[in-house]
């Protein structure tokens, strides 16, 4: 499977030798790599609105993080059923925080822009005949 790290827009260019054509080094008047400038602005602005979440809802500690049973729950299930997710844990350890959690589980790894999953839905109220 492939790298989900490999496909980070920080690493896209790196990877595939192309570093001299995107980003803030490429010279005046040279050919530039447009697609890959615009993902990498759009990842680093989604990142950013990430942490500042997740800042916002965890005072500041994500570190909280590893201990919300719902989180570790969420990121367990990424790793099982995203097979890149599992290759870049493994392989690129710089791609996620090591964290262990506080709950009873084995210890697994949190990235530092996990968000808590939505709460679920209300179940529906049955309506009551007139």
């Amino acid at each position: 499977p492939t790298n989900l790290a490999d496909l980070d827009m920080e690493r896209y260019a790196a990877a595939r030798g192309m570093q001299e054509f995107t980003g803030d080094t490429v010279a005046a008047g040279r050919w530039t790599w447009k697609w890959h400038q615009r993902a990498l602005s759009v990842q680093r602005k989604m990142s950013k609105h990430i942490d500042c979440w997740v800042k916002k809802y965890t005072g500041g500690n994500e570190a909280t993080l590893f201990g919300d049973t719902q989180v570790v729950r969420w990121w367990s299930t990424l790793q099982k059923t995203i097979p890149a997710l599992r290759v870049a844990t493994k392989l690129s350890k710089d791609f996620v925080v090591q964290g262990t959690t506080t709950t009873t589980q084995a210890p697994t790894t949190t990235p530092t822009t996990a968000a808590p999953p939505p709460a679920p839905a209300p179940a529906p109220t049955p309506t009551q005949p007139p």
